[in-house]
């Protein structure tokens, strides 16, 4: 049985790509050591599951900014007289911004999923801390890999 918050996906802000880069750096142990602690093996398995995905939304997303950063590239190097030019590179610009935005919020919505499944199964959360704010997110991320 699918858990409730795995069920849909709510509207998030945008986080920045730096807070998103760091993320995908995290040492996710901590919390799947957190996880292999659920006593229900399908619900560990589900949840394991939503945080594999996360780690990948992550990764996803930082490989669409490399593609991102090369058409913005791209762009300024397209002459100013060169109007057709400029304007396929300023659509393939627009997707790729379209495309990061659409994957920032993914993200956001997987965290606040993954903090609320945790509080639903007991698990500690204190790792959600860390998301409040940038240099929260800095010292707790130090503090973590630290304890591994």
């Amino acid at each position: 049985m699918e858990h409730q918050f795995l069920q849909k996906r709510e509207v998030a802000p945008v986080l920045e790509k730096e807070k998103i880069e760091q993320i995908s750096r995290f040492n996710f142990n901590v919390l799947e050591n957190s996880i292999n602690t659920i006593p229900d093996a399908e619900e560990r398995e589900q949840v394991m599951s939503f945080l594999n995905e996360l780690k990948e939304d992550c990764q996803n997303y930082i490989n669409v900014d490399k593609f991102y950063q090369k058409a913005k590239h791209d762009l300024q190097e397209v002459s100013a007289g060169d109007n057709e030019a400029r304007e396929g590179a300023l659509a393939e610009l627009e997707n790729w911004i379209f495309s990061l935005t659409s994957k920032k919020n993914v993200i956001v919505d997987g965290l606040s999923i993954l903090s609320r499944l945790f509080e639903s199964y007991g698990l500690d959360t204190s790792w959600q801390r860390g998301f409040a704010n940038e240099q929260d997110f800095k010292e707790w991320v130090v503090e973590r890999n630290k304890e591994l």
